[in-house]
């Protein structure tokens, strides 16, 4: 298992750099990812400029992964990806 909670911006390379890494039947878990409901408006937390982008960034890398089968648990989102392949 692998727990992802670094700076948002660091998101999308956190995913990049693990993803490979993890074994058959490992997880991966990034916490924040729907960020207070900002990832389905595209917006931004205040004093938070373009934090938004690279969590829906990650999701979308996480999301179209067909080594992973994933899911977003609600409140302000941890995602959770099962390594299938």
């Amino acid at each position: 298992m692998l727990y992802c909670d670094v700076d948002k911006d660091g998101y999308p390379d956190c995913w990049r750099a693990a993803s490979d890494r993890i074994r058959l039947g490992g997880l991966w878990l990034c916490d924040n990812t729907i960020w207070s409901g900002h990832v389905a408006t595209a917006t931004d937390k205040e004093g938070e400029a373009g934090v938004t982008a690279f969590i829906r960034e990650h999701n979308r890398l996480v999301a179209e992964d067909t080594r992973y089968v994933g899911s977003i648990v609600p409140r302000d989102g941890v995602m959770t990806a099962l390594r299938i392949e």
